[in-house]
């Protein structure tokens, strides 16, 4: 198979204002966080490529690539550019912009979870499961892992389960770095932090079991600036 490639150009994303008609919209902007003072981005509307009506934002998003890992037997991964109105976060690629993975963080002593659909979860602790606090939503479990170890698991009502970790050495970026499917097989998804570049981690590559590079991305260039390229199945000959 031919390996495909996407670049694009960076740049740095001016912050907007937008008036919430209920909460402080634009609370936690310009200090690089998301907003979430209210339910607005808990709803599906939100991740449509349109106009939201509740927030007049324009939210858009960007088909990448589909990978299935372990010789088609998954699991399959869609990847998708997404831009956040609300954010400033760079993670390689551009304010605003994201793969759309899973991420969990603590902001100002608050929990916060971005899911893979694109919700933004805040999150309350109790007994060591994190419950949704921002809307009543069923559809997964967020628990931490056992001792020793260190990060949380996704269980989503289709048997899958995504593993978060910190990615860092301070812990202050905790990223998805495991989905596994029902039947156990997996993806394993790999980031690298160059403040440099981005002032926080962004995706290295994505592997599988048998250790084949099923998406890697580069960057060349510093600051606000910088190329990126996108390649998938860029060492493999066969994939079924």
């Amino acid at each position: 198979m031919d390996t495909s490639s996407t670049s694009m150009m960076s740049a740095e994303k001016e912050t907007s204002h937008v008036t919430a008609s209920n909460k402080s919209a634009l609370l936690g902007v310009s200090d690089g966080q998301e907003f979430s003072q209210s339910d607005a981005l808990s709803f599906s509307s939100f991740r449509r490529g349109t106009v939201d009506p509740r927030t007049g934002s324009f939210n858009y998003a960007i088909p990448v690539a589909r990978i299935t890992g372990n010789r088609r037997r998954g699991p399959s991964l869609d990847l998708v550019l997404k831009h956040n109105h609300f954010s400033s976060r760079n993670e390689g690629f551009g304010a605003g912009w994201s793969l759309g993975l899973s991420k969990f963080f603590k902001d100002n002593d608050r929990m916060k979870l971005l899911l893979r659909d694109g919700r933004i979860i805040d999150l309350i602790e109790k007994n060591g499961t994190y419950l949704v606090e921002t809307v009543d939503l069923k559809n997964f479990i967020l628990t931490k892992l056992p001792s020793p170890e260190k990060g949380y698991k996704i269980s989503y009502k289709d048997g899958s389960t995504e593993i978060l970790k910190s990615v860092t050495s301070d812990d202050r970026f905790i990223y998805v770095t495991e989905i596994i499917q029902e039947d156990g097989y997996k993806l394993n998804i790999e980031y690298t932090f160059r403040e440099s570049v981005s002032p926080s981690p962004f995706v290295k590559r994505i592997i599988d079991e048998l250790g084949e590079e099923l998406l890697l991305v580069s960057r060349t260039g510093l600051n606000s600036r910088y190329n990126v390229t996108i390649e998938t199945f860029k060492n493999i000959s066969k994939l079924a």
